[in-house]
């Protein structure tokens, strides 16, 4: 499904990098500050992000996630991304 929402062919291996690469320049840098925080403060967000699936093409997709803790430690975030209609 992230494939499909990013563009790309479902064979392809989708780095973090090649993903957050195709994030509206707004929304890149609001995920990447809720991402920090989240991580910091073991804390959950939820973000309407756009993201160019194609070069003259955008779509909002919302974001959710979780911090993933061992402990007190964060060791990872889990959540999902699903297009909004629109």
């Amino acid at each position: 499904m992230v494939h499909d929402l990013f563009g790309l062919p479902r064979d392809a291996s989708v780095t973090r990098a090649d993903a957050v690469a195709r994030y509206g320049e707004g929304s890149r840098a609001a995920m990447e500050r809720l991402r920090a925080h989240a991580i910091a403060h073991r804390r959950g967000f939820t973000l309407d992000v756009e993201i160019w699936s194609a070069p003259a093409r955008s779509d909002w997709v919302r974001l959710i996630a979780a911090p993933v803790c061992v402990g007190d430690e964060v060791v990872g975030l889990h959540g999902f991304k699903c297009r909004i209609p629109g």
